[in-house]
């Protein structure tokens, strides 16, 4: 159910996609989308190369309701998704909910996307972060509930990298969920604008949140 589009973009096959014509919105035996793949691999190159209508691609999804947004929050795709996005807004794409009720907040924050979480909460208001998915968790508390359980795991196995690896990425995400929370305020923050917007109207002692880093 993979046509030759859906391979190249998930081998990186740039050689043989000078040859064809990529439709990035054809779907494979499992509702999976050649710009998908590319956006798992991270893929800039490729995406810079053929996949080049950044804001037409916001309504594409997959089988599971996940839009572009959840996929590069899913995999920490950072520099996949900045090529696609470049200028464009995409506010309102930041509370599309996948067939979890995940939106790529959550899903970015759940996997330890650390860059792509950031990214987001830069183009967020307060609100965005207190949706919850349909097991009635916010971001946060989905990261937490994932620590919780691989914390439990690193007891049983100790000498796990793998499991301290993705323990350091979640309490990364924890870290910069709860820094953007601490700077909410409503008698300073208009909620109809993103951080981003607030923090260019912002003394510099406060932007604090961008050296978390």
């Amino acid at each position: 159910g993979q046509t030759i589009e859906h391979y190249v973009c998930m081998l990186a096959r740039h050689d043989v996609m000078d040859y064809i014509k990529p439709l990035p919105d054809t779907k494979d035996y499992y509702g999976n989308l050649p710009i998908f793949y590319s956006i798992q691999n991270n893929d800039a190159l490729m995406i810079n190369k053929y996949f080049k209508k950044g804001k037409q691609y916001f309504h594409i999804k997959n089988f599971r309701n996940q839009n572009l947004f959840h996929v590069a929050g899913h995999f920490n795709a950072f520099e996949a998704l900045t090529s696609i996005v470049r200028n464009n807004v995409f506010f309102e794409e930041l509370i599309k909910r996948d067939f979890k009720g995940d939106t790529p907040l959550h899903a970015a924050a759940k996997n330890g996307a650390a860059e792509v979480l950031e990214f987001y909460l830069t183009n967020s208001t307060p609100k965005f972060t207190e949706f919850e998915n349909d097991l009635g968790l916010t971001p946060l508390e989905a990261v937490k509930e994932k620590l919780k359980f691989l914390e439990s795991e690193q007891k049983e196995d100790e000498n796990n990298d793998d499991t301290k690896s993705k323990i350091y990425d979640l309490k990364r995400c924890e870290e910069l969920l709860e820094k953007f929370d601490e700077w909410i305020c409503e008698e300073r923050w208009n909620y109809d604008i993103s951080y981003r917007e607030f923090m260019a109207k912002c003394d510099s002692d406060l932007k604090l949140f961008m050296g978390l880093k």
